[in-house]
């Protein structure tokens, strides 16, 4: 029994993540304002047409009914689609005043409703169907998207509230009131049916986006030190085309040796402490992991002096590491190459001449 009502009152309360909430409130934001702008229009156009039909006898109370009815549509449908996009071009409104934001909604949809039964009592006096509150209704079911709870409580109120105003106060005695239960039930499942169906995409949306940017993150990055790979810098090369770029290819002295003495456990460490150490001195987006041991450093600008300058003190840090208290005399060479490459190919010049100069520095050699 206990279990039972616990899926009853997840089903009735629908608890979702602040993020759906807010693509909900954003989905029927938009609803109302293109419910607000097409019908506002198609009210108008039927009440200037209606006019001119009618132009000289709009006093008759036969004329008169519908002429304050779409009126009064046609400002609510106006004051709807201001506030809607007053909202659609404010989006922070949805989580700086998210709760008023919700009390527009409601507030919107209640007029709307009782906007429909005011339009079809005075029909039904007339003689003529109560088509707009039902219209009303089903735009609610199909459009506007609220929790369980309230969706049910506003449209079987709404039904209910209706069939008394007829039967008591109307007494028109003409409706079934089983087949009108039936038919608000119906209505209340269908839009709660609606919102789970919404919720429900969102989160598998939501779920694929987030696996996607975790794919990328991996694509994109080396598992072991974090930064930027290769592959991600083949991304970005585009960006730096007809651009003056500073770039500098560079590894870590004598690293295989520190793998043979001391195992990869400790070559993998030295590379997490010389990535770290890169960072101190570079901006993330400007350091990749090229392959091994090698590091590109990618800056804008063409001031290759400066950039040996930090190289310098990045180096006499790196030298100061300790592992497991052991001074292992750490040491890194790069080579600085500047440019402003129009293609792929220049870009990979600039890089085969840096990549050069690093082998220049390794052996002793000038670097001019």
């Amino acid at each position: 029994m206990k279990k039972t009502w616990n899926r009853f009152t997840t089903w009735l309360f629908a608890p979702t993540g602040r993020e759906v909430d807010r693509e909900v409130d954003m989905i029927n934001n938009t609803n109302i304002y293109y419910i607000s702008l097409i019908v506002g229009i198609v009210q108008l156009i039927s009440l200037t047409i209606f006019v001119i039909i009618n132009f000289n006898s709009l006093g008759k109370e036969e004329n008169l009914n519908p002429f304050i009815n779409v009126s009064l549509s046609i400002v609510l449908c106006a004051t709807g689609f201001i506030i809607s996009r007053l909202i659609r071009k404010n989006e922070e409104l949805f989580d700086t005043r998210r709760i008023a934001v919700r009390a527009f909604f409601i507030i919107f949809v209640l007029l709307l409703i009782v906007w429909g039964m005011f339009a079809s009592v005075r029909t039904f006096i007339n003689g003529a169907q109560m088509l707009t509150f039902y219209t009303v209704e089903l735009l609610v079911v199909l459009l506007i998207k609220f929790k369980p709870v309230l969706t049910g409580a506003m449209i079987f109120g709404s039904y209910m509230l209706f069939y008394c105003v007829l039967e008591f106060f109307i007494q028109s005695g003409q409706l079934n009131f089983y087949n009108y239960c039936m038919l608000a039930a119906l209505s209340v499942t269908g839009a709660v049916m609606n919102y789970r169906l919404t919720v429900s995409y969102i989160e598998e949306k939501n779920k694929a986006n987030r696996l996607n940017d975790s794919l990328e993150i991996i694509a994109n990055h080396d598992s072991m030190t974090c930064l930027k790979n290769r592959y991600a810098l083949n991304q970005v090369i585009p960006e730096y085309y007809g651009s003056d770029v500073c770039l500098a290819m560079g590894d870590i002295d004598s690293f295989k040796k520190i793998n043979d003495e001391y195992g990869h456990c400790t070559g993998d460490e030295v590379l997490s402490l010389f990535a770290d150490t890169l960072q101190k001195y570079f901006d993330h987006d400007e350091i990749y992991r090229y392959g091994g041991d090698e590091f590109l450093i990618l800056t804008r600008g063409n001031d290759c002096s400066g950039l040996s300058k930090k190289l310098s003190a990045l180096n006499e840090e790196f030298g100061k590491v300790k592992i497991d208290g052991k001074d292992l005399k750490l040491s890194c060479s790069f080579g600085c190459d500047s440019g402003c490459p129009n293609d792929l190919t220049g870009f990979f010049d600039i890089i085969m001449r840096a990549d050069k100069k690093l082998y220049m520095v390794k052996n002793g050699l000038a670097t001019e």
